[in-house]
């Protein structure tokens, strides 16, 4: 029976119904394949650790804490398109994992949940690293190619969200209000000065003349009702 499968083989082989291929084939199919994984858990990890770095420093974050208003403009504001690049580059990296030995042992949903993990887990520690407040800078200056345009939408304007991110100029305990103002140079639509109301309960001691501040509202021509604030 033993040999009559070697026949068997042997004959497919001659009649190129299968194809031979040598070791080194398969070595470089197989180093191709990790560098292939490397690589694509590279960008997978640098995209979503720029996720989290665009959502801290914009100081989107700030609208969890915002009731519901603020939850639902948090996802107006979420960065989704980046989010389904993020998922489609996990899938290319399951897609590969399962090439290699051990992933055919593995259901697919579990190899997709470990790569999952692991890629969350590293991107979380990426953001404390100076990569990408690195490239900011280097945005800033006018010396980042390429990829600028993902760090110079993190300070973009959200005024049609109700969102600023403004510098206290003046404070009015006796009207309860406060005068913020923005002025980048640019002369665009971010440019200006308001008067800010704040949420009942809000306490103006918990600012100062030149703070940064992150306020949500509706905003009216030149004025703020908000119903959230935070300094940054």
């Amino acid at each position: 029976m033993n040999n009559n499968f070697k026949k068997q083989i042997f004959d497919k082989i001659h009649s190129q119904e299968i194809t031979m291929y040598s070791k080194l084939h398969f070595l470089l199919r197989l180093g191709g394949l990790i560098v292939l994984a490397i690589v694509d858990f590279s960008l997978l990890a640098f995209v979503l650790s720029f996720v989290f770095f665009s959502i801290h420093e914009s100081g989107q974050q700030f609208l969890l804490g915002f009731g519901n208003r603020g939850l639902f403009t948090f996802l107006e504001l979420f960065p989704w398109g980046t989010i389904i690049f993020t998922i489609i580059l996990l899938f290319i990296l399951e897609g590969l994992v399962r090439y290699f030995k051990f992933g055919y042992r593995l259901p697919l949903i579990r190899i997709f949940v470990y790569a999952l993990i692991i890629t969350v887990g590293f991107s979380f520690l990426v953001t404390f690293t100076p990569l990408h407040s690195t490239l900011l800078r280097k945005e800033e200056l006018g010396e980042l190619p390429v990829i600028g345009g993902m760090y110079e939408a993190i300070h973009d304007s959200h005024q049609a969200q109700g969102v600023i991110r403004d510098t206290v100029v003046s404070i009015s305990n006796q009207n309860n209000s406060f005068v913020v103002s923005h002025n980048d140079k640019d002369k665009d639509t971010d440019d200006g000065t308001w008067i800010v109301t704040p949420p009942p309960g809000f306490d103006l001691s918990t600012i100062s003349i030149g703070a940064k501040v992150y306020i949500a509202g509706k905003i009216t021509g030149n004025t703020i009702e908000a119903y959230g604030i935070r300094s940054f």
